[in-house]
């Protein structure tokens, strides 16, 4: 109840109802959301995106874009019946064995495509008395990923945390381990405790873009008087696209910058036989 966010967008629709055989639905939604709260932080923002508070004391440096912040979302599904078959534009005059054969045909589809979301980075050296959220500093002039191919099937953990330029995850993994520091490099030595400048969640960094397209093929068939058929092919995720999960984003593991799963499953396909009566 202490929380504050804010939603600002720009909608985009184009609908074309059902004629001639076709129709579409199209939408784009161009956004923002900031908030000092993600998902009652701090403990379940924690645990989804590790964008835990830093300073329990000062609630508005926690203000950033959301874990769900998306900014750029296309949506596109359609409908067509194919024009083909007695009383259609082609083929109108077919024989009855052929208008059984290519009538009654319709394809569909569902496509999106969506940016990436916001990462949050953490894992910095913990500060006494606090839960130890803390996030480490941006190295100006450093770009947060690796220079380089990335393949997520090659990375290692050799050597120690992502504080050691040369271990496994700074030479195989996505983030370039020079853009990050600890703002407090040496807890063994008292030093004046400070926070890291990074925010809960950088809009400027982003995991990996979601695309994926789904597409179905369908024909009604006829039968007797109030019973029918329809058969139906079915295609999800059908470009096999690998839609990976967020880069490990903690500075001090030995993962950092691994990618361990993915959002999406792997082509499927599916055939179904549905009786009316």
């Amino acid at each position: 109840n202490v929380g504050q966010s804010s939603y600002d967008a720009l909608t985009a629709k184009m609908e074309k109802r059902f004629s001639n055989g076709l129709q579409v639905l199209a939408s784009y939604t161009f956004s923002k959301t900031l908030t000092d709260s993600d998902a009652i932080q701090p403990y379940y923002s924690t645990l989804q995106n590790q964008g835990g508070t830093q300073n329990p004391y000062d609630h508005k440096a926690e203000k950033a874009v959301s874990n769900e912040d998306i900014p750029n979302n296309f949506v596109v599904s359609y409908v067509y019946e194919l024009p083909m078959g007695r009383g259609k534009k082609l083929l109108g005059a077919a024989p009855k064995p052929v208008d059984a054969v290519i009538s009654g045909w319709r394809v569909s589809g569902i496509q999106r495509y969506l940016g990436g979301q916001p990462i949050s980075f953490f894992g910095a050296n913990g500060i006494p008395g606090l839960d130890n959220g803390i996030r480490p500093n941006r190295v100006a002039g450093e770009k947060a990923r690796r220079s380089g191919s990335f393949n997520p099937f090659s990375f290692s953990n050799t050597g120690t945390t992502g504080y050691d330029h040369s271990s496994g995850a700074c030479t195989t993994g996505y983030w370039n381990c020079s853009a990050f520091a600890d703002p407090n490099p040496n807890p063994a030595v008292y030093v004046p405790y400070v926070f890291g400048n990074m925010p809960r969640n950088s809009a400027d960094i982003r995991g990996f873009a979601f695309y994926d397209e789904d597409f179905g093929i369908a024909k009604a068939i006829p039968i007797h008087e109030n019973m029918k058929a329809e058969f139906r092919g079915e295609l999800f995720n059908a470009f096999n696209r690998h839609a990976f999960n967020k880069p490990d984003s903690g500075v001090q593991d030995t993962g950092f910058g691994q990618v361990g799963s993915t959002l999406l499953g792997p082509r499927n396909v599916q055939f179904t036989l549905r009786i009316t009566y």
